[in-house]
Parts: C-alpha cells; structure tokens; sequence
C-alpha cells in the first residue's frame, strides 16, 4: 500500500528491500530463466503522468523495439476500458532489453484516476517486466492486481477471472492485448 491505495500482490511475490525513489513498490517472482527475473514495479505520478502515449513510447525504447515490421517486437495498447477507480489502458510489449540475450517483455497498466471534475488527478503505473515466456504466464496475476487496486480500506472487488491462460476472454473488445483479463462484470 502507497499514497492512500492499497492493491492485492500474488502469494510467492518478494517485496524488494531496496525500492528505487521513483517507486511506491517493487516486487520479484521466479522467471523461465535466472537471467532476467520477472519484476512488478508500481508507480503514482499526480495528473495524467505525461499521457499513455509518450510512456509507451519510453517503454519501447527501453525493450530496444526496433521497428513496428520486426517480428520479434510488438507494441500493443488497449483501448481505455473501464477500472473500478477510473480508466485503464493496458500495454503490451515484446522487444530485448540491452544485456539479456533472452526474448524480454512488458505487460503494464496505466490506471488513470480522476478528480470530481472528471480531470486525471493521478496516474498509476504496474509494469510486469521479465522474459516474454514469464511474463505471458503472470498476465492473470497482474490483472489481478490491476482491478485490485483501491483506496485504503475498501473491501477487495469480487474478480472472477478465467482460469484458462490460452483462452482469450476478451475477444470482443477491439485491439486489446491477449494477455488482458477482465473482472466477469466487465465481459458481460
């Protein structure tokens, strides 16, 4: 818990000792390979936190996303869909960060939350980094995470999430990421 929001981190999820001061929290859990271990990082940046589009941007550069026609990079990003506290965008992307010589990727969230005049009043950040298979794999648990997120002393929303990691539940909402599940109330 951070700034007032308290969020739900899945059981094996380590707590960093050292979280860097641009962070509210950093967590660790085992990847496909030691080499790059998977990572949660979370984040708050009061107002609309520079816009989707110019984090995803940064995200790119940083995955070494060569170009849009490289197979073995995509960017991917939702259209806004609806958070218990206000917008959420999701974002997907698949590149190779400098040094790991393993396949790398990004599943993040950019939950915007506004004020009583409808403006961004603060921008939250979850990013799931690690290698692309230990990433797809933890796509459920982020989205747990995601749609947990709340203020303090809020009971947690009921989440009913498929189970099926290869079954896409959100087909019918236009260009979002695979990787995306959404609460039932959500899809129906």
């Amino acid at each position: 818990s951070a700034e007032g929001m308290v969020w739900e981190v899945p059981a094996g999820w380590m707590v960093t000792g050292d979280v860097p001061e641009a962070l509210l929290a950093d967590y660790r859990f085992e990847g496909s390979t030691p080499e790059l271990p998977g990572r949660l990082t979370v984040s708050m940046i009061p107002g609309d936190g520079g816009g989707v589009e110019a984090n995803v941007a940064r995200w790119a550069d940083q995955l070494l996303v060569a170009t849009p026609s490289d197979p073995s990079s995509i960017v991917t990003v939702s259209p806004a869909l609806p958070h218990p506290m206000g917008t959420v965008w999701i974002v997907q992307i698949r590149g190779q960060y400098a040094g790991p010589t393993v396949p790398s990727a990004m599943l993040a969230a950019v939950v915007t939350i506004p004020d009583r005049a409808g403006r961004p009043y603060a921008t939250w950040f979850l990013k799931l980094t690690g290698d692309s298979a230990s990433v797809q794999r933890a796509g459920d648990a982020l989205t747990r995470v995601i749609y947990s997120l709340r203020p303090e002393g809020t009971p947690m929303p009921e989440l009913d999430l498929p189970v099926d990691t290869d079954a896409d539940p959100h087909a019918d909402v236009p260009d979002a990421p695979p990787l995306l599940r959404r609460p039932a109330e959500e899809t129906e």
